[in-house]
């Protein structure tokens, strides 16, 4: 017993001496546990499992830096913890590999995961799984963070065919043309498939609103139920009430006409709540880094359309959705058209 006890005085009296010279919290805050224990080893009949308990650690983690502390000739810079980190990683994924993830990550507007594991299997025929396509994202530092808040629009509902409902809605790009007329986008999501359509315009206008749903009807056929928000763009319903002095009937926008005019239920979301129109919103949001990406202030007006259609094809025809199974929106949309005309 005697002979433990001058094992741990001698180990006690090496660490008081070499702690003189150093000032890392680390290492003094390590150094000084070991200090208590021994020290309350020493002076009482306990146990250096019960001391090591009441200074709130393990018998494992006191013998574990001791051991240390004695095979590298007494040296303090023992007592900073060691990283666990492997020094090699044998199962990383090449960096070509990690360059193609990167480059499909840009491509499909910042998509995480499941999305890029999808594409890249279709677009490259690799298998990469997603968890490691989320690892990739976060050691290159592109990592989405999301604040965390109660959503009180919990109902979700999404239509079972093509057209029968389409959410419609306007978006300023954030830029001008090369004539200095500001960039604003017609969008239009198809509720079931996600199928969309957009046209560029120089303004916000009911006329152009109109103008753009015909050119939708034309290419795509005829919804049943159009949704939109309450904007200028789409109703009078709001301008009559303006003026206290002249409250009257409004009269149907050029937008409202066409709807009539095709039998089309026009559904107004409810005033402020953007997230009723949520997928043509989100719409928005991928759009909206491909757009950032491509730098197209000051172009002129023929190459932003060309652009923003090459996006709309690759959104479209290429890009994955998780919300219809990892299918792309056109597979979904002109699948179910043919599977209903028959």
């Amino acid at each position: 017993m005697n002979k433990v006890k001058n094992k741990y005085n001698f180990i006690l009296l090496k660490i008081k001496e070499n702690l003189k010279y150093t000032k890392d919290f680390e290492i003094r805050k390590n150094a000084s546990l070991m200090i208590s224990i021994i020290e309350m080893y020493l002076a009482n009949n306990y146990t250096i499992q019960k001391c090591c308990a009441l200074n709130g650690t393990t018998k494992k983690t006191f013998h574990k830096w001791i051991k240390r502390f004695k095979e590298n000739n007494y040296d303090i810079k023992e007592f900073r913890y060691r990283s666990r980190r492997p020094h090699t990683f044998p199962n990383r994924i090449s960096p070509e590999i990690e360059l193609l993830i990167l480059k499909a990550r840009e491509e499909t507007g910042g998509s995480g995961g499941r999305i890029l594991f999808h594409f890249i299997k279709i677009q490259h025929g690799i298998y990469v799984s997603p968890a490691t396509i989320d690892r990739v994202i976060k050691r290159n530092g592109l990592s989405k963070r999301y604040k965390i808040k109660k959503n009180p629009h919990k109902k979700r509902y999404n239509a079972s065919e093509p057209l029968e409902r389409v959410q419609m809605d306007t978006l300023y790009a954030g830029f001008s043309d090369d004539n200095g007329n500001p960039i604003f986008l017609t969008t239009f999501i198809d509720d079931c498939s996600r199928f969309a359509y957009l046209e560029v315009h120089n303004e916000i206008s009911n006329w152009n609103s109109a103008l753009s749903l015909k050119n939708f009807i034309n290419q795509y056929g005829i919804p049943k139920i159009v949704q939109t928000d309450n904007g200028v763009e789409f109703t009078n319903h709001y301008i009559s009430h303006l003026n206290s002095k002249r409250k009257k009937e409004s009269r149907p926008s050029p937008f409202e006409s066409v709807l009539q005019s095709y039998n089309i239920i026009h559904k107004r979301i409810r005033p402020y709540t953007p997230q009723l129109n949520g997928k043509v919103e989100r719409f928005h949001r991928t759009l909206l880094l491909y757009i950032l990406r491509l730098d197209l202030h000051g172009k002129p007006l023929s190459e932003i359309k060309y652009q923003l259609n090459k996006f709309l094809k690759f959104y479209n025809e290429q890009r994955v959705h998780s919300s219809i199974n990892y299918l792309t929106p056109a597979e979904v949309f002109f699948k179910k058209k043919f599977d209903m005309a028959q």
